[in-house]
């Protein structure tokens, strides 16, 4: 081990979780945070998941002496827990910047940090309002998409006969004076 060198046999290797469920992505900060007889190796955080997921929040430190110590999590420098941790779904309330701060009988300390974010699927399919069954030639046509909440905000585009339509946008409804439509070509993405 690095730290034996420095510190001789007296090295504890720990490490502590928070489980919480899988991820989509991960924001891994491996820094060595050295200070004393205490070493902050790394916090493993997920950049961002899906609203209703669970989550492992990981911190790795090493205890270089033979002190005892403490393992406590924050969100938004908020502490809400120590060493070891449980959560149910993520939700929204969730999404904030999550630290770990390791300190020991001495008061020497040491924290990570990293940022969480959670993201909303609509669970409702779009919807397109104003469609008629025909159009004639010259026709004014009026429609409108309607998208479930999401978060992200969705991020509509229109199609006309295959190609995607300049836009001009009104409260998120678009007005077409001429065009061919049918089913097979209006594609809201």
């Amino acid at each position: 081990n690095q730290w034996n060198e420095i510190f001789g046999d007296e090295i504890r290797i720990i490490s502590c979780s928070l489980l919480l469920r899988p991820t989509l992505i991960s924001n891994n900060i491996s820094i060595c945070f050295l200070v004393n007889s205490l070493a902050l190796n790394s916090i493993q955080i997920p950049g961002a998941v899906e609203n209703g997921s669970k989550i492992w929040l990981q911190c790795d430190f090493e205890i270089l002496t033979n002190s005892t110590f403490s393992v406590k999590w924050y969100r938004n420098d908020v502490e809400f827990f120590r060493l070891d941790v449980t959560k149910k779904d993520v939700d929204i309330e969730s999404e904030g910047t999550y630290s770990c701060e390791v300190s020991n009988s001495e008061f020497i300390s040491a924290k990570l940090s990293s940022d969480l974010r959670v993201y909303v699927l609509s669970k409702e399919k779009l919807k397109l309002i104003g469609v008629k069954e025909s159009y004639s030639s010259g026709d004014l046509v009026d429609i409108c998409c309607v998208s479930g909440f999401t978060k992200p905000a969705t991020i509509l585009a229109w199609f006309v006969n295959g190609n995607r339509v300049s836009l001009f946008i009104e409260r998120h409804c678009l007005t077409f004076e001429k065009f061919t439509m049918s089913p097979y070509y209006m594609l809201v993405v």
